[in-house]
């Protein structure tokens, strides 16, 4: 696959998925700017991705931060051919337990902050672009203690569904990917003691028909492919990245 003179965007591109698509997209030539809540990790993944890759730091919930951030995109004089919309947060706990400054949070940046980096972008982008959101497997599964994560990624399903239609007139492509247990930092920012958050994922890996949790790069490769001309006909669409979760479950 060349992407050479490609130009894309990654959000929470300094970590697990969003860095492992960065770097799937740098590796076949196109040019990223990453972005991220944390100036140091942000620093790290661009002297990991290389030359053809900017960083900057700041929180998708917050306008003046997205307008920032675009106003930086601008400056490039290129427009983007796609952005991976894939900046979120989660947290497992009870409904009960659930504080109105968690579920804030949680919603500001996992639906809010995707939705107006997506009508920020928009004015920026290519016809013919493509824009890929990462939602997660687990609002398929029923998954105790993932009510607002699994709810907020679902609503991204909707959301990317909508946009499909509303941007096919610029030919711009709208699809989801939607990761199981994927080994990514997001591990130990559950609210849990790391060996409790670690066993349920694996728990979750071995429910799958491969047997094993995923690892990163598996999902960034499948965003790579989405982002690129290759995936023309494909937009509107949901595509688990689980290893077989619900079939592993059900047999």
């Amino acid at each position: 696959m060349k992407l050479n003179g490609k130009f894309f965007l990654v959000t929470g591109g300094n970590s697990g998925i969003g860095l492992a698509s960065a770097r799937a997209l740098v590796e076949a030539g196109a040019k990223v700017v990453i972005f991220g809540r944390d100036q140091q990790t942000v620093e790290a993944a661009v002297a990991v991705l290389g030359d053809n890759s900017v960083g900057l730091a700041g929180d998708v919930s917050r306008n003046e931060d997205l307008d920032r951030l675009f106003a930086e995109v601008e400056k490039s004089g290129q427009k983007l051919d796609g952005i991976f919309v894939n900046a979120g947060i989660g947290a497992l706990v009870s409904i009960a337990n659930l504080s109105e400054t968690m579920f804030d949070s949680i919603i500001g940046i996992n639906l809010r902050g995707a939705f107006f980096t997506v009508q920020k972008a928009l004015p920026l982008m290519k016809d013919g672009g493509s824009i890929v959101f990462t939602s997660t497997a687990g609002w398929h599964q029923g998954i105790p203690g993932y009510s607002l994560y699994g709810a907020s990624k679902a609503a991204l399903v909707g959301l990317s569904n909508s946009l499909a239609g509303e941007l096919a007139p610029r030919r711009i492509r709208v699809n989801t990917v939607s990761p199981g247990a994927i080994e990514t930092p997001i591990i130990g920012r559950l609210g849990l003691p790391a060996d409790q958050s670690q066993e349920i994922f694996n728990s979750w890996g071995s429910k799958c028909m491969v047997g094993r949790v995923g690892n990163a790069s598996e999902v960034g490769l499948l965003v790579r492919f989405l982002l690129s001309d290759e995936a023309s006909y494909i937009t509107g669409v949901e595509i688990p990245v689980d290893g077989g979760y619900l079939l592993g479950a059900a047999a």
